[in-house]
Order: C-alpha cells, then structure tokens, then sequence
C-alpha cells in the first residue's frame, strides 16, 4: 500500500524565490493540541495546531503576546462515515455544540512588525501600516532594511508627486507613475524568481510581483485607487479611472504595447467578482480575462509538472464553474485587494518552503497568508496539501506515525473530504503495525491495531 503524496501546480512567476539574505529561516517547531488538553499556550513552539474549537472556547485561550490566533473555517462533511475516523477528543460541552466552531491554529514568535501587519489586516484595509509597509514586512527583512527601503521609496514618491503636480487627468497619471516607474526604479534586469520589493528597490531587478507592488504603492499614493491582478503563473495591476478601469502589465518596459485607453467597467460577465470600494457602497464589477495585449511571463517559463492525485473518469467529474472555465481555455484572474496583495508575498514563501520541502516552514507561511486572506482557496488547498506531505514525512523518514495520525486527524478535523487524509491515515496504522510486528514488538503492534479499531470502528477494513 502506496501512501499518496500530493504534487501541486505551482507557477513560478507569481510564487518567486525571494533571495535568502531576506528569509527570516529560523526552524519552525510544530505543536498538535488535542481538545482534552490544556490551552495555555506559552510554552508552545512557532506553530501550534490546535484543531477544532468552539468560538467560546477560543476567548478563554492564554497566549503571548508575540502570537497570533489563524482561525479557518472547516469544511462541510460529505465523505463517507466510514472513512473518516472518529477522532479520540473530549466530548464537546453545551456551548460548543451551540456555538460556531473553528479550526485553530497558532503562529508564534512574530516580529513587531508582523503582528502590527496581521491585526492592521484584520478589516481588510490597511489602517496603521500602508501598502508599502505591509509588503515590506511580508518580504521578511529587518526593521532596519525596511527603514532604508521606506527612505528610497519616500525619495521616489516625493520626485513622483512634482512631476506629475499640474496633472488632473487620470489615465495621464498613471501613464506618468508607469514611465516613472521604469526610468527610476525598475532599472536592473527582469528575474523571474525576484519577487522581493526590497531588492528591488535596492537592485532594480524585478518580476511581476515586485514590479506590480510598487507600481501599485506609487499609484495609491498620488491618489489613484489599484488592485492586483492573479492569473495563472503571473501578476499585474488594475487601475480605476472613473467608470473604467486600465490592466498594467508592469514588466511591460514601452507604454505604448499597453492598452491605449481605459475599458469601461461591464455591468456583467461571467467570471471572477471584483469589488472595488466608492464613497458611499461598493460596486460589484466582474470579468474573466484582463485587457493587456502584452503577452505574459508565463509563456516563456517552465511549468512544475502536475503530478495526478488518482485517476478518474473525467465524465463522472461534476462541472464545476471551474471546471468549465478551464474547459473554456480562458484564464481565470482574481483581481486582489491592497491586503490580499500582501497575502499572495507570504504565499509565495510558502511555495518557496514546499519546494525545497520545508513543510512545517511552509505551513507556517501559509498560515500568515491564510490569516490575512481567509477565503482564498488556493492557499487552504496548498495548506492542506502540505499538512498531509509533512504527515508523510514524519512517517517515511522519521517512522513516527504517532505524529503523522495525529496531524492527519487535525486535517480531517479542516476538511474530512481531503481525499489524501482519508486515504493516508489507515495506512500510517498499516505501516506502523508492520514496522512493529518485524520488530517483534508484538504487544504495541496489537496495541496500535487496537487504537485502529477504535478510530474507525464502523468499516472492516483489510488493512492489517
């Protein structure tokens, strides 16, 4: 019996390698608490995943101050009774039956400037911090890197705002923060694996991500309102002028390939909701595809081969909007917000970690994007598709399968239709038993195969 990994997609461009000097890399130490166990969490390490708990329980939680408490919504539970176990928790009191329930996660031992950024996030605006100290923050640099940063900026925003002093027009404007842009600061070459704001405005060497940060933090500081764009294995900019709106693609180096005018905003389309925020209410605006004609980065890049889960009959597969998307051969574009911006750089970090098979340093990334961008799928799937590779992890180097059920468990606690937790979990009890049993460790074989049947006691399961 073959324990499954997971490959995923993950396109380099938007998920850049920032350069290592910037990596805070201390090594992450990951926690599990069960519902029975005490929640004074002082002594914890880095990471501590605590799994489901009520809202009521949740208020009553001792931390330090240097945490921060990521709270996702679980899943709903379709999978079959019989597949997912029955987890060995303390039965819930009243109030958490009657109350929303979470699942719970703690990051610790974070800078000032990190937890200033993830409280500031927290109303999806930024409050305390801007843009540009958000994402240098995100970046990972130290405080006194990000003060020379802020000073480099600050000289260019200052030469940004007399140029364009006598301007009123908008498209005229950010015409001349894109040229300015190029001529001052993007002046080193593009890199596909720079996605630090830092370097950049210490180098000049950009990608898409970099590049689009900063042109979208000169633009919202001359008074322009900006989003992100995310599309598939690339990132640009989205700027509002009035009734329209103009996509920036910020590596693009000549304004004329762009488009030549803004796009008035259609009323409806199928495809990805953007909201964008007016004086009085927000005005919902959707599209599928960006307007730039200039031809994305991920045309010359290689792609991570995408590893299948299983295989299926692709006419038993539901047809998900998606799904049908995808079929269509449109890329679909999520347009972000400032503070969804800032979760995509920790994302990137996360891949970074995943890649180079840091798990537990990813989960840790993935978190602080999750606790900025809660609803994004994309980083939940990768969180939970890095839970069970660090499961597998634990188990195939470390033979510690404790572990690795318990940390499959928290994950089936998030999403008990994760097909590669339900599947996994029996056979960390078969491999462990196994190991056992050559061993001649009779006594705890059987004790493990014990603890099996109480886990999963409807199903006759062949695994021993």
């Amino acid at each position: 019996m073959k324990i499954t990994a997971i490959s995923l997609f993950l396109p380099k461009c938007l998920l850049g390698v920032l350069l290592a000097t910037l990596f805070l890399l201390a090594p992450v130490t990951v926690s599990f608490v069960r519902a029975a166990e005490s929640v004074d969490l002082r002594t914890r390490g880095k990471l501590a995943i605590l799994g489901l708990r009520s809202a009521e329980t949740i208020k009553s939680f001792n931390f330090p101050e240097d945490s921060y408490l990521v709270l996702i919504r679980p899943a709903e539970t379709q999978a079959p009774a019989d597949t997912v176990p029955s987890l060995d928790t303390a039965e819930p009191s009243s109030s958490d039956r009657n109350s929303d329930r979470y699942f719970v996660c703690l990051i610790n031992h974070l800078s000032a400037g990190e937890r200033l950024l993830l409280s500031d996030a927290a109303d999806g605006q930024w409050n305390d911090i801007d843009f540009l100290d958000a994402v240098l923050i995100a970046d990972g640099i130290s405080d006194r890197e990000r003060a020379i940063c802020r000073d480099i900026y600050n000289r260019h925003l200052e030469n940004l705002r007399q140029e364009i002093a006598e301007i009123d027009d908008d498209f005229e404007r950010v015409r001349h923060v894109y040229e300015f842009l190029h001529r001052e600061i993007l002046t080193g070459s593009y890199d596909l694996n720079l996605s630090s704001a830092a370097v950049c405005l210490q180098t000049g060497v950009y990608n898409c991500v970099s590049a689009t940060a900063l042109f979208n933090a000169l633009a919202g500081d001359v008074g322009l309102t900006s989003f992100g764009l995310e599309m598939t294995g690339h990132a640009k900019s989205r700027i509002l002028c009035g009734d329209s709106y103009l996509d920036i693609e910020t590596t693009c180096p000549k304004w004329e390939l762009l488009p030549d005018r803004p796009v008035p905003i259609p009323e409806a389309e199928p495809g990805t909701a953007l909201l964008t925020r007016d004086a009085a209410f927000f005005r919902q605006v959707n599209y599928l595809e960006s307007t730039s004609a200039y031809p994305s980065e991920e045309e010359n890049e290689d792609e991570l081969e995408a590893a299948p889960l299983r295989e299926t009959d692709d006419a038993d597969q539901p047809v998900t909007p998606e799904r049908a998307l995808a079929l269509s051969g449109k890329k679909p574009v999520r347009t972000v917000t400032p503070v969804q911006f800032v979760a995509t750089i920790y994302y990137n970090r996360a891949v970074d970690y995943y890649q180079d098979n840091k798990f537990d340093s990813a989960i840790y990334a993935y978190l602080k994007a999750l606790a900025i961008d809660p609803n994004n799928k994309t980083v939940l799937g990768n969180f939970k598709a890095t839970l069970n590779n660090l499961a597998i992890e634990l188990a195939s180097r470390g033979k510690n399968y404790n572990e690795a059920i318990r940390l499959t468990e928290q994950g089936l606690a998030l999403d008990p239709n994760f097909d590669q937790f339900r599947v996994n979990l029996p056979l960390y009890y078969h491999h462990w038993s196994s190991e056992l049993r050559k061993s001649n460790r009779l006594e705890e074989a059987l004790q493990v195969e014990a603890r099996y049947r109480r886990a999963f006691p409807q199903t006759e399961s062949k695994v021993f």
